[in-house]
């Protein structure tokens, strides 16, 4: 489930998001890029899941989101696929 989200824009104009999703596991924080946010621009509450790239910034593992399903959509999972991968 969400927790929080923070929408922002690239030096280009492109939108982009923050992320962080929580369960009984624990929390994640993930990064969506404008090839992703042009698909789902805007997160629910969820549920999500997320598939990535995983990085550490100032001591906080990061998934670079790849790949997400919006597991909520008339019980069919829709899956949105990045298929730039532009991670740098």
């Amino acid at each position: 489930l969400v927790a929080t989200s923070r929408r922002t824009t690239t030096e280009s104009g492109e939108f982009m998001q923050f992320i962080t999703l929580v369960d009984e596991k624990g929390m994640c924080d993930l990064v969506l890029f404008p090839s992703i946010c042009k698909v789902l621009p805007h997160v629910g509450i969820g549920p999500y899941k997320a598939r990535g790239i995983v990085e550490e910034h100032h001591g906080v593992l990061v998934l670079k989101v790849n790949r997400i399903m919006d597991m909520r959509k008339n019980n069919r999972p829709t899956e949105v696929l990045d298929t730039q991968e532009n991670y740098s």
